[in-house]
């Protein structure tokens, strides 16, 4: 008689927690996170050492350049609710500047027509030896349309004295 009390709360125990896992929300990431290191410098400099260096996941840039990276959204449709970057500005004369572009490639369009700044983000003022981070929210929330476009993050660094850690784009179905 135990054996089947046993048995019984077992089985009631395993209704229970199957019916919660049904009713929890799938996860699904809602962020994308670029690293510092993922950045890439496609421009020349004007000077003979003008390369970033990595330090330790730090981009720690070196003279006036222009670095990006690609963005592949998972979900077409998506809403944009903010766009981050994290970073040390011991610089107090020149921001640090994030865009997130959209390069449209609609047949019959010009090739060389400007992308279109879906957001942009720029360092605080002041020189702070610590890390900093710096957001701007979206209003209204643009929706991810990559049928017949590409995304891409542009980080414009100036000047020396500017260390990029890393950029974040907030995406989900709905902005909270």
């Amino acid at each position: 008689m135990l054996t089947s009390a046993k048995t019984s709360m077992t089985a009631a125990i395993a209704i229970v927690l199957a019916l919660l896992a049904a009713a929890a929300p799938a996860a699904r990431a809602d962020i994308i996170s670029i690293s510092a290191a993922g950045l890439i410098q496609q421009n020349p400099c004007a000077q003979s050492n003008c390369n970033a260096e990595l330090d330790h996941g730090v981009m720690v840039a070196n003279a006036d350049a222009r670095y990006y990276a690609a963005i592949d959204f998972p979900v077409n449709g998506n809403k944009i609710c903010s766009l981050s970057f994290a970073y040390q500005d011991i610089n107090n004369n020149d921001p640090m500047t994030v865009r997130l572009l959209r390069k449209s490639f609609a047949v019959g369009s010009d090739p060389f027509s400007n992308p279109t700044v879906v957001a942009s983000v720029s360092s605080a003022t002041g020189v702070v030896q610590t890390v900093r981070k710096s957001t701007v929210k979206l209003s209204p929330q643009p929706s991810i349309n990559d049928t017949n476009a590409a995304y891409f993050i542009e980080v414009e660094a100036p000047t020396i004295n500017l260390n990029i850690l890393g950029v974040q784009i907030d995406h989900r179905p709905s902005c909270p």
